[in-house]
């Protein structure tokens, strides 16, 4: 027999053996990896749904011991406020309840006026629309500003 014949069939078989094994190995490293990805994303998401299962009880308790004055939200838009104020932390730590109120806010004005001027709806009486324009004006201003801001802190990122 030819032992070099051997020796190269050995040989290529070996190699495609530590291919093998290398592969593997990397599977095995990104099937770990996304186990422990996985259990952070559920561990995060237990606590979030534990947060908003608080709000709940908070808000269904907190009226045993206040009574409503005419300024405040009803309960139920109080407590989807927070709940809202929840989820939006989860995507976004930095926001403050400030924050997602505004937001909130501001998309509620969006969406009115769009019933308005679909002539879906009427401003209410009290409702001062050039104000609720101006606001409007000056969040998408706002948020046109922080947009620019953003796609130009990530392009100066690129090059540095």
């Amino acid at each position: 027999m030819d032992t070099q014949h051997i020796d190269v069939i050995g040989l290529s078989g070996l190699i495609v053996g530590i291919i093998g094994l290398l592969v593997a190995i990397a599977a095995l490293l990104v099937a770990i990896y996304g186990i422990r990805d996985v259990r952070e994303q559920v561990h995060m998401l237990l606590t979030t749904e534990r947060n908003r299962t608080y709000t709940k009880i908070l808000h269904k308790l907190v009226w045993q011991f206040v009574d409503p004055t005419p300024l405040a939200l009803s309960e139920e838009i109080a407590q989807r406020m927070q709940e809202f104020t929840i989820l939006a932390r989860a995507v976004n730590p930095k926001m403050t309840l400030d924050d997602a109120q505004k937001e909130v806010n501001n998309e509620t004005l969006t969406y009115a006026k769009m019933l308005v001027d679909g002539k879906y709806g009427t401003w209410k009486k009290d409702m001062d629309p050039e104000r609720a324009q101006a606001v409007l004006e000056q969040w998408n201003a706002d948020k046109n500003a922080a947009r620019v801001a953003k796609m130009f802190d990530k392009r100066l990122s690129i090059f540095e």
